[in-house]
């Protein structure tokens, strides 16, 4: 087999990354774990047990990783993912600007009482808007060129914008210093440029600044209460802001404007609940007897010199005790080249070609560089080898988001 996945990079939108972006449970941060999915015609959905640790939960968790140190943990988790054949389309859980939601029609004179601070559609029916945040501080760049043609798609919806599209191009290349600038500067000069709003909301979602993304959604709410786009991308900010009340109050103005849009959010905060990992044992050890048709790795970054580096190689010795468990499936290997010039799929491939594991077995993905792109090419894997029983093997912090951002993609594909 020993082939690589060649494909466009075609990314999720930002509401649908945001709702993946789950905190794992603190409490058990450092052990390593393995557990079971199945992925079907309703997504994925859990086979084994939850945990008997778990006996009382911690409350669940909704502010993800505020000092970007969560994927600092090199703890390794397994996961079994089942997916059956389903003969029914699944539909796109999110509604996006280029494909609004079929009921997009709203109601004349929606609100009847409008401020800077909160909106109201009928008595008991309205939202308080989120505080006015600067620009936040920008990360340091980190993924250097795309890998041409292979750029992703992200800010697709503004690459015909004249105003915008050089920021998308910034976007695409995270080169953060000069993209958070150019913006800040764009809204200055012209803020009833509303989709200047919308992009950057996006970039500070992908970046895990979600105070500061809720804050560019309302600026577009607080001139149009009823942009479908921006109310249903408002609940997933409060979401993991842990923003409950404005959860609960955003949800029912969607309703009241698209029932459609309402539907598809709400989908898409239940299967992020139900991978929370406060409520699902990732743990060490398989807990059913389900035999996959497949084994799925999610990369990580190696060391300068290529080599594996210590949370890379906790996975890699997970991912060599399952093969030699299941001696005869394919092995997906995703993870291209972020931090430094060495493609973490091939590393790995290396990795386990040297401890003894048939290279025949590897299936590469050697250009995703984040978790949707991960995603994209496991499902293109899946599909090119009918594999429909998924072992996963990434970190306990790192699965809950994964298992979920693979359950969207695979509704969206209908695997």
């Amino acid at each position: 087999m020993n082939k690589k996945i060649r494909r466009s990079y075609l990314g999720l939108s930002a509401a649908t990354a945001l709702a993946l972006l789950m905190t794992g449970n603190p409490a058990k941060a450092d052990e390593y774990s393995i557990q079971e999915l199945s992925v079907s015609a309703s997504g994925i959905e859990p086979v084994a047990a939850v945990s008997q640790e778990v006996q009382n939960p911690i409350p669940e968790a909704t502010v993800v990783d505020p000092n970007g140190m969560l994927e600092s943990s090199s703890e390794v988790g397994v996961l079994e993912v089942e997916q059956k054949v389903t003969e029914e389309p699944l539909e796109v859980a999110m509604a996006t600007k280029e494909n609004p939601p079929s009921d997009m029609g709203v109601p004349d004179n929606l609100y009847t009482h409008l401020t800077s601070e909160k909106v109201e559609i009928k008595s008991g029916l309205g939202y308080d808007f989120y505080e006015d945040l600067p620009m936040p501080e920008a990360k340091e760049n980190g993924r250097g060129e795309p890998l041409v043609p292979l750029i992703s798609d992200y800010g697709n919806s503004y690459i015909e914008d004249p105003f915008l599209k050089d920021d998308v191009l910034r976007f695409r290349r995270w080169d953060w210093n000069e993209l958070y600038s150019s913006l800040d500067k764009k809204v200055q000069e012209n803020p009833e440029h509303l989709d200047t709003y919308r992009l950057q909301a996006e970039i500070y979602l992908v970046n895990k600044k979600y105070r500061e993304a809720f804050s560019q959604i309302d600026k577009v709410l607080r001139r149009d209460p009823s942009d479908v786009h921006a109310l249903s991308l408002s609940v997933l900010a409060a979401k993991v802001t842990g923003e409950k009340e404005q959860v609960k109050n955003r949800l029912a103005v969607l309703k009241h404007v698209s029932r459609d849009a309402y539907d598809s959010v709400l989908k898409v905060l239940r299967d992020a609940d139900a991978y929370n990992a406060t409520k699902i044992n990732y743990g060490s050890n398989q807990l059913t007897e389900m035999v996959p048709d497949a084994i799925a790795v999610f990369g990580q970054s190696p060391n300068s010199d290529g080599t594996p580096s210590p949370a890379l190689l906790s996975r890699l010795e997970k991912t060599k005790e399952m093969a030699e468990r299941y001696p005869d499936i394919p092995i997906v290997l995703s993870g291209g080249p972020v931090r430094y010039e060495y493609a973490e799929a091939d590393v790995m491939a290396k990795w386990l070609k040297s401890q003894g594991i048939d290279e025949k077995r590897f299936i590469l993905d050697d250009i995703a560089r984040d978790t949707p792109g991960n995603a994209i090419g496991m499902i293109k894997a899946f599909e090119a080898v009918g594999a429909r029983k998924i072992l996963a093997i990434g970190t306990i912090l790192h699965l809950p988001r994964a298992v979920t951002v693979l359950k969207v993609y695979a509704d969206a594909m209908t695997w």
